[in-house]
């Protein structure tokens, strides 16, 4: 995958400054990532927020004893899951007596989905250096759509009991834009043994629907991120 491996490039690029700087380090995180895609949501819906992994590298360019840049990249599954209520107007075909009628009418119904989306990650983080080994960390973050997952069953009813569905599987999963950006804000505490925990909220500044699929409102990635990581020298 090409922007797999443009991250990997960067990746040996980053290192390679290792040799020549005694600024920069290195390391590894794991952890797990908790959310939803989220938008206001309508009277009668509802929603819960999914739980994910996610793991990564990151490096550090070290300006002064207080400030550093710390670009990362890191896989992570975004999930959640909701439930709607969906109506609107529409046209119903129906054959009586072999001619074909198109009658104006109304639909009705509910939607129950989930959000599997697979990303690559690109945070590009300042690091402040606060006191006791605490740090703070904020920067904007690009994402990468691997695999995106947006499936579940829909129960309609169109008119006055014209026909009725239920469990009719719908995929719109190739409605999801492949590109995500956000804000990231958050801390970072390393041990002695550089040993990092890190815990970060990200806000997304963009629908993550395609620009000409009809939904109303902006659909965000809200998400909170805790890791535990090792930083080499």
């Amino acid at each position: 995958m090409k922007i797999f491996r443009i991250g990997i490039f960067v990746l040996i690029l980053l290192l390679s400054f290792q040799i020549k700087s005694q600024n920069f380090s290195w390391g590894v995180k794991s952890g797990v990532i908790y959310g939803t895609p989220y938008t206001k949501p309508e009277k009668g819906s509802s929603g819960t927020l999914g739980l994910g992994p996610h793991i990564g590298i990151f490096a550090e360019f070290k300006f002064n004893d207080k400030l550093s840049f710390q670009p990362q990249i890191i896989y992570s599954r975004k999930n959640g899951t909701y439930k709607t209520l969906i109506s609107g107007d529409t046209i119903y075909k129906q054959i009586i007596m072999n001619d074909t009628f198109y009658i104006p009418t109304y639909y009705k119904g509910n939607v129950d989905g989930k959000f599997t989306n697979n990303y690559l990650d690109f945070p590009l983080l300042t690091k402040y250096k606060l006191k006791n080994n605490f740090s703070l960390l904020f920067g904007p973050q690009v994402s990468y759509l691997l695999k995106g997952g947006n499936k579940g069953n829909a129960d309609v009813e169109v008119g006055e009991n014209y026909s009725k569905i239920y469990d009719e599987p719908f995929d719109i999963s190739d409605k999801i834009n492949r590109w995500d950006y956000s804000i990231v804000i958050g801390n970072n505490y390393e041990t002695k043994n550089r040993i990092n925990f890190d815990v970060n909220f990200s806000f997304g500044l963009r629908s993550i629907f395609i620009n000409n699929y009809e939904i109303d409102g902006t659909v965000r990635n809200i998400y909170l991120s805790g890791s535990i990581g090792y930083r080499f020298k």
